[in-house]
């Protein structure tokens, strides 16, 4: 019978609890359809979070080690900072034989998940990397045919050698340039930071 009273009395204690709002009901608590995916914050849209790209993340951790505050002074960096990382990375892969094989890719025309800028190549540039990825396409192709002549192998593997180079060459004094106008806005110790980064020599 005791048993059976305090029982009771714990569900009244329970009911009022909920009553007078000092604890919610599991429904309350449950996520409206849609927001599976939502922050705790609220995110716009449908509540999924925006993926950024690699060069977003890169930027934004870049403007917390230079400690860059001012709006204006990131407007001003963030896009010869792109410029750098794009042809830094440009740079790297040329010199990279099996990088090079693949075909070298091209700036994307857009950046997911916020406004970065976009950096295109200059022509010249473009047109050698274009260039390169035929080289290298056709190279592959002798590659993948078990027919192939050993002349017809070397023809196309002295093609790609030489587009390879040209390449190479192009990048690299778009790179010096780009470092040299990077190098006009930053301090010393932005400097010394973009140096750790690999962006500047």
């Amino acid at each position: 019978m005791i048993k059976r009273e305090i029982r009771v009395f714990g569900a009244w204690c329970l009911a009022g609890l909920f009553l007078v709002g000092g604890v919610a009901p599991a429904s309350a608590w449950a996520k409206k359809p849609g927001q599976e995916n939502a922050e705790p914050n609220g995110v716009p849209g449908n509540g999924k979070k925006v993926k950024l790209s690699p060069e977003l993340r890169k930027l934004e951790q870049l403007r917390q080690q230079m400690q860059v505050t001012d709006e204006a002074e990131w407007q001003a960096l963030q896009g010869r900072l792109m410029k750098v990382m794009l042809l830094s990375k440009q740079s790297r892969d040329l010199r990279d034989a099996k990088s090079a094989m693949e075909g070298p890719k091209l700036p994307k025309k857009s950046e997911q998940g916020g406004a970065a800028p976009v950096y295109t190549y200059p022509a010249q540039v473009e047109s050698s990397l274009i260039g390169l990825g035929e080289k290298a396409a056709a190279a592959q192709a002798e590659l993948a045919n078990p027919n192939a002549r050993a002349a017809d192998i070397q023809f196309r593997l002295g093609d790609f050698r030489r587009a390879r180079a040209e390449a190479d060459r192009l990048v690299a004094m778009e790179l010096k340039k780009a470092r040299d106008e990077l190098r006009e806005l930053v301090t010393p110790r932005q400097e010394l930071t973009l140096v750790a980064n690999g962006l500047l020599d």
